[in-house]
């Protein structure tokens, strides 16, 4: 997860980093980073010296690289659009929908189910939400029938409803 604490010591969670992608990038190259990476599970982290020589030299690698700030950046706006303007409910299937997304893109998930190391104060962080109203959420959506997450399992019990109720949002993110 890539976060920050504020100054009285609130935690923002800018977003969850999958395997293979990018931390991102610092607006200054060689100044030192504005956020912080915490690991959820054992990972490898590596750190590419010379990118901007890399970028001059291999204009593929650097088309590929803005395609992903692009893509990060695109997921940032709508995660605040869904933090400013819909209800938890909401929020939450767009995240869970938008975390299993991206997952099963990378062939990551059996079935509906994806690995889920994150816990509740994680996705309160993340979504603006108090760690008791995404606790009521999700037994919500468990008696629902709509997910259920159990050993650092989510499985989607009704695709198609939560689709419906992350609504448009989740919809154009789905054509990318």
């Amino acid at each position: 997860m890539l976060t920050r604490l504020s100054k009285d010591g609130n935690r923002q969670v800018f977003r969850s980093v999958l395997p293979g992608e990018l931390l991102g990038f610092q607006q200054h190259l060689q100044g030192p980073a504005i956020y912080s990476a915490i690991a959820l599970v054992d990972s490898v982290v590596c750190r590419v010296p010379n990118i901007v020589r890399l970028c001059s030299t291999q204009s593929e690698l650097a088309l590929s690289l803005a395609s992903a700030e692009a893509s990060d950046m695109m997921l940032t706006e709508m995660y605040l659009t869904n933090i400013t303007h819909r209800s938890a409910r909401e929020r939450i299937a767009f995240m869970v929908l938008e975390l299993y997304r991206r997952l099963s893109h990378r062939g990551l998930n059996k079935g509906y189910s994806i690995h889920f190391p994150l816990k509740q104060e994680d996705i309160a962080d993340t979504l603006g939400l108090s760690t008791i109203h995404v606790n009521r959420t999700l037994h919500a959506f468990r008696d629902e029938g709509l997910l259920e997450i159990h050993k650092h399992e989510l499985t989607i019990l009704n695709y198609d409803a939560l689709c419906t109720l992350a609504g448009s949002d989740f919809e154009m993110l789905a054509l990318n």
